[in-house]
């Protein structure tokens, strides 16, 4: 899938605590990303297997069993990962062990950031060529391994340096056991007919050093007696300033063209053999198109056994759609048309099999009176294979199938031109996958392109097969729908592709919902080139998108209609409002131990004619439209009042958190608000915890800060909601004064399967316990999330595995009771 290029990815090995997150935040300036802090050996080789970083800092004296030294060979050994010293020691003896290791950089504490920047570079920059230099060796030896001749090179002196694989079949020897060793102790050439021994070649260039222009042959005398025929030359290997570096001798086996040369001229039966042999296949073809002769080649071309051969034709193997071509020209060699032919047909095996191959049919005579026709046939099925594919990559998405952005731009035009010619209408709609980037953020890229593949086959499946759909990059899908005559029409075909995302994709073990939003321009009302058109659906999907998204606009007059939808929520907010048709919902928050600690209060508007409404369906509308402001003053001292009836009634100890959006905390009312909603209630404010999201504080940092201080002044606690998925900055945890965070639940759903989750996860609460915040995991739905959350030391627990969210009512036998008794 689509993706920008990485950061450079650091993990940094320091026991020290500050030392470590200091470094990490000036790594973090720089541009890199770090994977992970480390405080012994052990725990830096897990982070390495977990993470996979680009290059590794290490401190040499750190915590457990193992040094800095020790672990950075474990890590190079198993994961060729480059590692840059970070030690104040400089002593010889830790010098030299450190050398050992192959370092890719060595910084004495204290150092400047400008020194570990350009020290990290230039690690990167020499770790990359020694890969690059590595796969080339490889690929050199591979290629050599692959070459059918003995290649055998030596040095300036004559010592051998080099023989693939063919030369030491040939020579009968092992490489090892003969490398820098003389030539001549190796290599024996002798005259296949008097067996003198021949000068040995390589002798000869480095003495001369010019190559033998013309191919010799010789036997060569294995050193197990075995003799070879051979051709062979020679020729010197110089560098580009003519030095001589060596000698380089190729051996051809040619014992197999020997035998064949004997043969053929020993008798004409040999000549059937090498038809027999032949690399292409050839066939005998009487004037009837009956089969004659056949060598293996061909037999496999027809897909026949050589006793099949006989009983069928050379038409009745060919494609029935070429059959008619391969007539035609079979005609004009008979008439004197033309002296022979060549064509790409397709033959047709037993078993339906089709295979493409090259045609060449001569006309044999005598005498002027034909005789027979010599067909040669080549296998071109991969060729044809591989011109096919990139016809296929030019015009279609390679991940989902669907038309590309500039094949269906070129369909969309050609469409207009047709619909200008018979006055038809035409409709572009835009579609978006709503959260793509999420679910490619937390699942990863691979369950990303999953549910690109399934997004493209719901799209196809529900509209007309004369409908194009094309995914023109990244989650961007268009449809084109031809001949329409209304709006209604699109609009029809709309909602047909919102029902069907309704249900869940199942990805791997997960189930995502998946929703869209569609933008819709119309031909000819909206625009008249297909450039156009996409503009205009591309802007009316964003419409779409500010409407709440999982829902479509259209470009023109249709948009008024949405608007007034959302107006019309608006109004209705606001009348819920002012009737109380709103209420508090309470999910319980858990120590990992299962004691009950806190609750979250949770906003549900029960509306007298749809029933209980969530609060993705009015928080965005309320947010937009500064609603938001009045419920949420209103949700704070509904939670307040019922924070005191429960303290009251026997539960002194319980934390309330509610929510704060962005709007209310910019609201300059807020802190009389706070102060006001806890000296009517009564509350102990050291029991009130409000929460907020990471881009509601760092919206306006400055200000954020100071307001954000104020309320701890008045004795609460702050928390933000949703960390991991916004800027989650170590610079804002040490700015503002913050008591918890809430890891979001999309780093939950995987555990402890996913190693990548599970790295963040351990990593958020590592650091958070390192600034001295409690960590709380939201969204736990499992006794093995559980489990691995306690392991981790996570402080505090919420989900649906302990208990959704109830009204006060529900909530009592818990609150009676103070634990979670299913759990402990």
């Amino acid at each position: 899938m689509d993706t920008l290029k990485e950061k450079t990815r650091i993990l940094i090995v320091e026991d020290e605590a500050i030392i470590a997150m200091d470094l990490s935040q000036r790594l973090e300036i720089f541009g890199y990303a770090v994977t992970g802090i480390a405080a012994s050996g052990d725990q830096a080789l897990r982070l390495c297997y977990d993470t996979q970083p680009d290059l590794v800092m290490m401190d040499i004296v750190i915590r457990g069993d193992k040094d800095g030294i020790e672990t950075a060979a474990l890590i190079r050994g198993r994961h060729d990962i480059p590692v840059v010293y970070l030690t104040a020691y400089s002593d010889l003896s830790t010098l030299q062990r450190a050398r050992e290791t192959l370092p890719y950089g060595y910084l004495v504490k204290p150092f400047r950031p400008d020194d570990a920047r350009a020290t990290i570079e230039v690690a990167l920059v020499k770790h990359r060529m020694e890969r690059q230099l590595r796969q080339n060796e490889r690929w050199f030896a591979k290629t050599l391994h692959c070459v059918s001749d003995g290649v055998v090179a030596t040095n300036e002196h004559g010592a051998l340096r080099l023989l693939n694989s063919v030369a030491r079949q040939l020579l009968g020897v092992d490489e090892e056991a003969v490398l820098g060793a003389p030539i001549g102790s190796v290599l024996r050439l002798v005259d296949e007919h008097t067996q003198q021994a021949i000068d040995e070649p390589a002798q000869t260039v480095l003495a001369t050093r010019m190559a033998l222009t013309q191919n010799s042959t010789a036997l060569v005398i294995a050193a197990d007696g075995r003799e070879t025929v051979v051709e062979y030359n020679a020729a010197p290997i110089l560098d580009n300033d003519n030095a001589l570096l060596g000698a380089v001798i190729v051996l051809r086996d040619i014992s197999h063209r020997r035998k064949v040369e004997r043969a053929l001229a020993e008798s004409e039966e040999r000549f059937h053999s090498a038809f027999d042999f032949a690399a292409i296949g050839m066939a005998l073809v009487a004037l009837d198109g009956r089969f004659l002769q056949l060598n293996d080649a061909a037999c496999a071309i027809f897909g026949l056994s050589p006793g099949a051969a006989r009983c069928v034709t050379l038409q009745s193997v060919c494609h029935h759609d070429d059959c008619e071509h391969l007539n035609n020209q079979i005609y004009d060699l008979l008439t004197g048309g033309a002296p022979s032919f060549q064509t790409e047909i397709r033959f047709v095996h037993p078993d339906s099999q089709i295979t493409w191959a090259m045609q060449s049919v001569s006309l044999v005579s005598d005498g002027g009176a034909p005789l027979y026709f010599i067909v040669q046939v080549q296998d071109i099925t991969a060729r044809r294979s591989a011109e096919a594919q990139l016809v296929y990559l030019s015009q279609f998405d390679h991940l989902t199938g669907l038309h590309n952005r500039t094949h269906l731009t070129r369909m969309l035009e050609k469409s207009l031109a047709m619909s200008r010619q018979h006055g038809l209408g035409v409709a572009v709609m835009f579609i978006d996958l709503d959260n793509f980037k999420l679910v490619n953020d937390t699942l990863g890229h691979a369950a990303g392109d999953a549910l690109l593949k399934e997004a493209a086959r719901r799209l196809r499946t529900a509209v007309r097969e004369s409908d194009m759909v094309g995914r023109i990059g990244g989650d961007e899908f268009v449809i084109v729908l031809t001949g329409i005559d209304k709006a209604e029409t699109a609009q029809r075909v709309a909602s047909n592709l919102l029902q069907a995302m309704e249900r869940p994709a199942q990805i791997g073990e997960e189930e995502v919902w998946l929703t869209i939003s569609i933008g819709v321009s119309l031909f000819p009302n909206d625009a008249s080139t297909a450039e156009r058109l996409l503009a205009a659906a591309d802007n009316a999907m964003y419409r779409a998108k500010e409407l709440g998204k999982n829902g479509c606009a259209f470009f023109s007059a249709e948009w008024s209609e949405q608007a007034t939808g959302r107006i019309l929520l608006e109004t209705n907010i606001r009348r819920a409002l002012a009737g109380e048709q709103f209420e508090l919902h309470y999910q319980p928050i858990y120590t990992t131990s299962g004691k009950l600690h806190a609750v979250e209060a949770l906003v549900r508007w029960r509306d007298p004619k749809l029933g209980l409404v969530y609060p993705g369906e009015f928080i965005p509308t309320a947010e937009n439209s500064g609603l938001i402001v009045p419920l949420g003053q209103w949700v704070l001292d509904a939670a307040c009042k019922q924070l005191r009836t429960w303290h009251d009634g026997g539960a002194p100890d319980l934390y309330m958190a509610v929510n704060l959006s962005g709007r209310q905390f910019r609201d300059p009312k807020l802190l009389y608000i706070v102060e006001a909603t806890i000296a009517e209630s009564g509350i102990n404010p050291k029991r009130l915890e409000l929460e907020l999201t990471e881009s509601a504080i760092m919206q306006q940092p400055e200000k954020a800060s100071s307001t954000l201080r104020d309320l701890c002044n008045m004795g609460l606690r702050i928390s933000v909601d949703d960390f991991g998925t916004g800027y989650s900055s170590l610079n804002y945890l040490k700015r503002f004064p913050i008591h918890n965070l809430k890891i979001d639940r999309s780093f939950i759903s995987g555990l402890p399967g996913d190693r990548e989750n599970a790295a963040i996860v351990s990593a958020i609460i590592t650091m958070s316990h390192a600034l001295g915040l409690r960590v709380i995991a939201e969204g736990v739905e499992t006794q093995a999330q559980l489990d691995w959350l306690r392991e981790q030391a996570c402080d505090l627990i919420q989900g649906h595995f302990f208990s959704q969210a109830s009204d006060p009512l529900d909530l009592a036998p818990l609150l009676a009771a103070g634990e979670h008794r299913a759990s402990t």
